[in-house]
């Protein structure tokens, strides 16, 4: 190596008298965490090297290299946490954003709603067209928000996976709190389970066996209020019924990609097992299972009798399934099932 130093960002190799590499690297004051300097022969060497061109092996403590791995560590968390508060930020603003979105979405429905009810005041328009023209006014407000909403929880979502929280609370607790409001218990005459509202309209996707022979059935959501709602339509052999409630706008999940999943994915499933209202249980995905028109997802999730018709949800928050059957304890643990969430979207759409 001779009189020479290597430096540590370009690896260039520099004279002994240099202090300063050609990329702008310089020797710093506290030189020994940088670079060392032979005490047989004088030449001055890159911290990566324990050993000299003359022969002389670098001896280092114990305690030294403790705290050069402890100084590098510190390093490497200092420059984690950095990422981090920038990440957190990026999102933050894009949930401001959002929001900004919302707000400025309800300032365009009142001036929208002022501005036919100045025409109404004025006579151009009679009553009967006022409130024909607040309708269309209306569902464009609230597909836009729809639309944001759905936008926002993802964002929360995604801001909790990859920042770290500080109260403790983790990703499942998040996804559980944006979606339990959407998942109502499903009373029947003769049976009680699960379901899950998929759009502000009170649509509800349950299972055809909770429904039964039942033309009307009682929905309670997560506040208590109990609602009565009608068969739309149903499906015994595939096991799928559309519920829907008679009046009131609520709140609804996400549906996402069934075909997306993967063994060992996590898992979330939420439902009213034994009329135990907006239960909480977690698991894995164990495996895919095509049977005739459907594809189940089988997870070791608990799900008991009152789960069927449930969301299962992965872990960005969308529906990925609905909570189905599972095989008798007394033959096998922790096999259950739930029809994918895209078969349920293609029997939607036929509706």
């Amino acid at each position: 190596m001779g009189d020479q130093w290597i430096c540590p960002d370009c690896n260039e190799v520099n004279g002994v008298t240099e202090a300063k590499c050609s990329c702008g690297f310089e020797l710093a004051s506290n030189s020994d965490e940088k670079y060392w300097t032979c005490p047989n022969c004088g030449t001055t060497i890159n911290d990566f090297f324990s050993k000299c061109d003359c022969g002389y092996v670098r001896k280092i403590e114990d305690g030294e290299l403790k705290r050069r791995r402890e100084k590098k560590r510190l390093d490497f968390e200092s420059r984690k946490a950095e990422q981090n508060i920038l990440l957190e930020k990026q999102k933050q603003q894009r949930l401001d954003e959002l929001n900004r979105q919302k707000e400025e979405n309800k300032k365009y429905l009142q001036k929208r709603f002022d501005e036919l009810k100045q025409l109404r005041d004025e006579g151009i328009i009679t009553e009967d067209e006022y409130n024909k023209g607040r309708q269309p006014i209306l569902d464009k407000f609230l597909d836009i928000n729809e639309k944001i909403f759905h936008e926002i929880i993802k964002e929360e979502i995604e801001l909790s996976q990859s920042v770290p929280t500080t109260n403790g609370e983790g990703i499942e607790s998040k996804i559980v709190k944006a979606t339990r409001s959407a998942v109502a218990t499903v009373f029947a005459t003769n049976s009680q389970g699960s379901g899950f509202c998929i759009s502000r309209k009170g649509m509800i996707v349950t299972n055809a066996h909770v429904i039964g022979s039942n033309k009307m059935v009682k929905v309670v959501f997560l506040d208590g209020e109990e609602i009565m709602a009608e068969v739309y339509r149903i499906d015994r052999e595939k096991d799928i019924a559309i519920i829907s409630t008679l009046k009131g706008e609520f709140p609804f999940v996400i549906m996402g990609d069934s075909d997306t999943c993967q063994q060992a994915d996590k898992v979330i499933a939420i439902g009213s097992p034994i009329g135990y209202q907006s239960t909480v249980t977690t698991g894995i995905i164990s495996a895919i299972r095509k049977n005739r028109e459907l594809t189940y997802i089988q997870t070791d999730t608990a799900i008991n009798p009152g789960n069927s018709g449930g969301p299962l949800l992965n872990m960005r928050g969308e529906v990925i399934g609905m909570n189905t059957s599972g095989i008798d304890k007394k033959i096998a643990e922790g096999m259950n099932f739930a029809i994918s969430i895209n078969d349920i979207k293609k029997f939607i759409e036929t509706s």
